[in-house]
């Protein structure tokens, strides 16, 4: 069981024969946040030996954990298949299960980097406007674009 505080997380979990701890406070790295499953598998330190204050330092759920993982490759995943993995060639790989959208915002359908070139393509976009509300339409290119850096524009 799993209670998410602003600043905190909080776990109860089964520890030993018949014991359950609730108020488990759970450390997780920076930058990368998640709320466990039920039956997932905790590692509870206490600390100085004393049961009165635990806290996990590692989730995990094996049954979900890829487990097809080169040396040297890491992935962020979801047990229902969605994965974003660094392989081990410098390539990253993003994955969405079957019928399941990849959105990206602040950014377009595709991705390019700064110097690539595309040729034919279509733009949608979503205008606000003051005078006249929301003005949406699409853009179609026959010529090649090329690809700059983006300026942080403030909406």
């Amino acid at each position: 069981m799993v209670t998410d505080y602003s600043g905190l997380q909080v776990l109860q979990v089964d520890l030993l024969s018949g014991e359950t701890r609730g108020e488990i406070e759970r450390v997780q790295n920076y930058g990368f946040a998640s709320v466990p499953e039920d039956g997932a598998q905790a590692l509870v330190v206490f600390m100085n030996g004393n049961r009165n204050s635990g806290f996990a330092v590692a989730v995990e759920d094996g049954d979900s954990r890829p487990s097809d993982l080169d040396p040297g490759e890491a992935c962020v995943y979801h047990k229902d298949g969605a994965r974003i993995t660094m392989k081990a060639n410098g390539d990253i790989s993003i994955d969405a299960k079957s019928g399941s959208e990849i959105i990206m915002n602040g950014g377009s359908a595709k991705v390019a980097r700064v110097g690539d070139k595309t040729a034919g393509h279509i733009h949608s976009f979503k205008l606000k406007d003051s005078l006249n509300g929301v003005v949406t339409g699409t853009i179609e290119s026959n010529t090649d674009t090329i690809a700059e850096g983006a300026d942080k524009v403030k909406a």
